[in-house]
Formats: structure tokens, sequence, C-alpha cells
């Protein structure tokens, strides 16, 4: 649906709202609806990526004995195909850190690369065309920053596989070049590939629910990588006793047979009964620029059946558009333009792109716990809960903002990720959590400002010390 179709949103005026005046209020599903034990899961997310690059990509055995490194790990880091660096950006576009490989680069490094501003031209974290620049914006990617980092290492060796013929060759058609920007004529270089190679693994291990490490490990023991939400579920019975006429609803990109498993151990049996409507595999920004019909799930097989002209009450189904969304819920409330909050983690497919659509939206930020950015306004609950806070990275440091290592006492910056959340959002939460203990959740927003973060709404419990760094 064209994003004109729907009402202009006012990026400028103040807006007060309270959560009685939304007509719909939709989660995505992974680190949303779903809390993940992150540290867990990106071990586990790390050994698939080895194992598949090693046994079906034949890269070195030398990541084998790579073990997960939250040090490495930060969200929001941009890879640059083009040159093996990882990037953290200021809100200008200003290169306040990187990394070639695993060794941290110093200002002369970037300058020589990047110019003497050090600013990343040309970059938009929400190009869907710009294969140049790739940002990490979900817990998934991470665990592989250090696995491509030890890669590039021996890319830069000449050495990136296990056996020598191949190496031979790939020293014959890369190092025998004259710069690293040359590249094939379908656009690949040597830097490039790798990240290609880890986006192989995440298709071969997650597009099969019935086969791979990557579910096997969550099916066997669910409780070892993400949490029961109790408080979730009373929270959302409460909306349904206090606002009656609120639709509630899901779209992840997650496949439905897995995501029921999720919400069966998370939320209990009584999930489905919490829903209006519930999309699985949406394929999240497309579903908010694309035409696809919603199609609705087979009992039988879980996966797609046959595609839908109407969407109804309880329904479940697969793939889907806004337009087609929008106008359902439009339908139910009696207008044309009924008044949509969407609640995600992912700052792209979950935030810009639905407000581009015309929905309100919410960020889900764990982050936040760990993280007070500068000059927002904080408003903290009351509240203990059982969630561990994630590790904020030496190497990195905050997601949210930059403190220059001249100075201690300078004044933190802003990052592209906190650019993106003000420019997006209407409210930034660390959990679903903070939006329980609020008798009656009201805020003001206006884009670009940051009006309404929330910071942590229970006492997160750290990782012990044996478990921070894992190699």
């Amino acid at each position: 649906m064209p994003a004109d179709s729907f009402p202009a949103v006012d990026d400028n005026s103040i807006q007060s709202i309270r959560l009685s005046q939304i007509d719909a209020l939709g989660f995505d599903l992974d680190h949303t609806l779903i809390r993940y034990k992150i540290h867990n899961l990106n071990v586990l997310v790390h050994s698939v990526i080895v194992n598949f690059l090693t046994q079906k990509k034949h890269y070195s055995n030398v990541i084998r004995t790579l073990q997960y490194n939250s040090e490495l790990v930060s969200r929001g880091l941009v890879y640059h195909t083009s040159t093996g660096n990882f990037l953290k950006l200021a809100a200008d576009n200003h290169i306040v850190r990187a990394m070639h490989g695993t060794d941290l680069m110093t200002t002369t490094d970037i300058q020589s690369t990047y110019g003497k501003d050090g600013i990343l031209q040309n970059y938009d974290p929400l190009d869907n065309t710009h294969s140049v620049y790739v940002t990490l914006f979900t817990y998934f990617e991470l665990a592989s920053i250090g696995i491509i980092g030890t890669l590039i290492d021996l890319v830069d060796q000449g050495c990136p596989y296990e056996s020598d013929e191949m190496n031979q060759q790939f020293r014959e058609q890369w190092l025998s070049k004259s710069t690293d920007e040359t590249k094939t004529e379908d656009g690949k270089n040597r830097y490039s590939q790798l990240l290609l190679d880890v986006l192989a693994s995440f298709e071969d291990q997650w597009l099969d629910y019935t086969k791979g490490d990557y579910f096997t490990a969550i099916r066997s023991n669910p409780g070892h990588y993400c949490y029961k939400r109790p408080d979730i579920v009373q929270w959302l019975k409460t909306l349904r006793q206090k606002q009656p006429q609120l639709t509630l609803f899901t779209i992840t990109n997650s496949r439905y047979d897995y995501s029921k498993m999720l919400l069966d151990y998370s939320f209990g049996p009584e999930w489905e009964s919490l829903f209006d409507i519930f999309v699985a595999e949406g394929t999240k920004p497309q579903y908010f620029i694309g035409e696809k019909l919603h199609y609705s799930i087979d009992d039988s097989t879980l996966r797609a059946g046959q595609p839908v002209e109407k969407l109804e009450l309880n329904g479940r189904y697969m793939y889907g558009n806004v337009k087609q969304m929008h106008e359902f819920l439009g339908s139910l409330h009696h207008k044309a333009n009924p008044t949509v909050l969407y609640f995600g983690d992912h700052l792209k497919g979950d935030v810009a792109f639905p407000k581009r659509s015309g929905w309100l939206t919410g960020s889900v930020i764990e982050e936040l716990e760990i993280e007070t950015p500068h000059g927002v306004k904080q408003h903290t609950p009351s509240q203990t809960g059982e969630y561990t806070t994630l590790h904020r990275s030496s190497v990195w440091g905050d997601v949210l903002s930059h403190q220059s290592d001249d100075s201690e006492s300078s004044t933190p910056v802003p990052t592209a990720i906190h650019q993106l959340i003000v420019d997006n959002s209407v409210i930034c939460v660390a959990c679903l959590s903070h939006l329980h203990v609020e008798d009656e959740l009201q805020f003001q927003y206006s884009y670009g400002q940051p009006h309404c973060f929330f910071t942590s709404t229970h006492r997160g419990l750290p990782l012990p010390t044996s478990q921070k760094v894992s190699g």
C-alpha cells in the first residue's frame, strides 16, 4: 500500500495519547512478546553458523575453536561489505568507532578509508536496495559478528578455507587484485561473500522447523532460551476486560509452527484467545510495501493454505500486506483510518516501515535496561522481575549513545540507532513488562524528539562474570 494512502503524520507537533484511544494494538513476536535469554540464544546461533560454514561452505576449522564473545557484539553496527569493516555511527553518520576483522581501527585508519571527516556517505539504514552497507538490527545477527570478524582476518591472510586447494584459488582470484573494491560481475567481493554465506546459514536452519540444530535445540529445552511471561498474559487479559473494543493482533516474520511452540511455552495454551488475529511469516518490511495477500494456515501442516480476500476475527494467517490488514481493522471499528499502535524490536521492519504506513509505533529496546541515553525523558515504574540484563560491550560501548575516548567528561552523542528510534517511535520501552505496570498508559510524543523513553521496570539480574565473555 502506498504510504500516501494513509493520512499524513504530523512530524512536528507534540501529540498526547492514551492507550484507551487506540483502536488496535499490535505486536511483533521475537524479542517483543517473546523475551529471549539473549546470551544463551546467541551461543546457540553462534554454534549453528559455525557448523554450517565449516561443514557446507568449507571454511577454516579455525572458527570451530571460537566461542561466542559478547564483547564484540553491539546492536546497530553497520557492516561495510566492500572493506570488511564494522562501523558504529553517530546520528549524523559520523563514524565514532570501527573494527576491521577483529582489530579496532584508529582514527587515522578511519580517515584513510572514509575521508578526513570520517562520515559514512550515502548511508541510509532504511534503504532496501543498498547491499554495500548492511545494518545489523537484530539479536539473531549479532552472533555472526565475531565469526565474520575472524574470517576477515583469515581472508586478509589468504587462507579462509580449510583446504589448500580452495585457499590457492581464493588467493588467485582476490589477492592478485590491486584493490579491495574490485568485484566480480555479480557484484561480490572478498568480504561481501562472507556475509552472504552467513545469511545462507540462516536460510539453511530456519526454513524447516522439523530439521536443523536451531529448532531442535529450542524445542528440546525452550526454558533455556526464553522466559515464561505470566505478566504479559495478565496484562493482555486486563486490556481485554478494560477495553473490550480494543483489537489485539500479532505480525511476525517467524514461521507459525515455531511461533506456536514459543507461545505455548511462554504464554501457555490460552495464548490464542488473547489475539484477535495472528499473522506469521509476514516478511516485514515487505509486509508494509508489498501487495501479497494473506494466506490461510493449513491445520494439518501448519503451512500456507489458500490466499484470502477477506480477513476474519480469530484468523490465523501467513504473508499478507498492510493495506488488507488496515482495511480489516477499520471495518471492525467502523473507521476508514483506525488508530493503530504496533510494538516491535526491529527498527526497520517493526518501527520505521509501519510508521510510513500511518501506524503509530513503539520500539522495544532491551538496552534501555543498562543504558541511560543522554537528554531523554525517563519514567521508571517500580517492579521486580526475573529477566537477565544484556551485557554492555567493552569494545563498542552503549548502543544508544557514544562517549568519546578522549574525555570522560565530554557529552555523549546519540547514535544512528538512537536517531532511528526517536524519528519513528512514539514510545520506547525496554520490555513490554513496562506497560503491564501502567494503570492507564498516557504519553506525549513528537517525532524526532525523545518524548517518552521508559527505562527499566524491573531489577535486572546481571550475568555471572564467567558467562559474560566466552572467548
